[in-house]
């Protein structure tokens, strides 16, 4: 009779199948947290676009607002500049008809 080697046991039977499934769990995790970290750097890029946006918006606002003054300033200027124009005008005038 030969001796035939005793079926191995369970337990030796499923450890390779275990060590693949543990090595897969541990590669989903890995990915997982990858995911999670991306998600987060996303979010904080996300977060400060938002903030240069909105710090750019608050400037465009600003230089408009103060455009407007500029403009309001330049026509009440040439108002001046037309005003001080005529005022010349009639004092030349005024001077003509003095002389005479």
């Amino acid at each position: 009779m030969t001796s035939q080697a005793p079926p191995p046991a369970p337990a030796m039977q499923n450890a390779p199948m275990e060590a693949k499934l543990a090595g897969m769990a541990d590669a989903l995790r890995r990915e997982r947290d990858e995911s999670h970290r991306v998600r987060l750097m996303a979010e904080e890029r996300l977060r400060l676009v938002a903030e240069e946006a909105q710090a750019l918006e608050n400037a465009v606002k600003k230089l408009h607002d103060q455009y407007k003054g500029l403009q309001e300033k330049a026509g009440q200027t040439k108002t001046v500049k037309d005003l001080e124009a005529t005022v010349a005008g009639l004092t030349k005038e005024v001077c003509i008809d003095g002389a005479q």
